[in-house]
């Protein structure tokens, strides 16, 4: 939107886009404008500072009639017509611009807050991996206690197990047991699955084998006794 004006503020003329805007006023100090961003109304055009001084993309939000923010980015030339001075105001309307701009801002916030709640979201979960591989440890110590390497003679014939599971503990179980000086039981198991489920089901085998062989049953009545526990 354009408007020419004078030294008495007086529009001269303004062209169809400005009067789409603002209406048939008289004078430009009769356009009330405000602050964007405070919405405190902007002192008054001074015509002398105006002429001077050339203003170069000023915003201003101005609510038309209908209570409708409309916001405008605002330059002038100044100019001579003759001996009369005269200013030519441009009104630009970048309210859907700040729209779009306010809606990007909007997103891009949430889209902070979001990767701010992710960030802790990740630290947390590294925190509990953490916490889990701790323990996962802990019962990988235990359960090498429970069934340590074994390295002994029987006989001529020297034994020996090493278990290594596919992750920290496992469900495989190596086990010897001397019946007599001429007999040993050698007892081999793997627990379907991996992980701490088939490692304690092996811990209860282990418990179960130990009482069954206790009792010095043959290999088969070891396996009910197993079976029935």
């Amino acid at each position: 939107g354009l408007a020419i004006i004078d030294e008495n503020y007086d529009i001269i003329c303004s062209n169809i886009r400005f009067k789409s805007h603002f209406g048939n006023i008289k004078k430009l100090t009769d356009l009330v404008l405000l602050d964007r961003k405070t919405r405190g109304q902007l002192p008054a055009f001074e015509f002398d500072k105006s002429f001077n001084n050339p203003l170069n993309d000023m915003e201003a939000l101005y609510v038309n009639e209908n209570n409708a923010d409309l916001f405008f980015s605002i330059s002038h030339t100044s100019f001579m017509e003759g001996n009369e001075r005269r200013l030519c105001f441009a009104f630009k309307n970048i309210t859907n611009f700040l729209y779009y701009v306010d809606i990007f801002e909007q997103l891009y916030n949430g889209m902070s807050t979001q990767t701010i709640k992710l960030d802790k979201l990740i630290k947390e979960l590294k925190r509990r991996d953490n916490e889990v591989h701790r323990q996962l440890l802990l019962a990988q110590d235990i359960q090498k206690k429970l069934f340590p390497r074994i390295r002994t003679l029987f006989g001529n014939y020297e034994i020996a197990s090493k278990i290594t599971p596919a992750n920290q503990v496992s469900g495989d179980i190596v086990f010897f047991f001397e019946r007599d000086q001429t007999h040993i039981d050698i007892i081999t198991a793997d627990i379907t699955g991996h992980g701490i489920p088939s490692a304690l089901i092996t811990m209860l085998l282990r418990t179960s084998l130990q009482n069954a062989i206790n009792a010095k049953h043959s290999p088969s009545q070891v396996l009910k006794d197993i079976n029935n526990d």
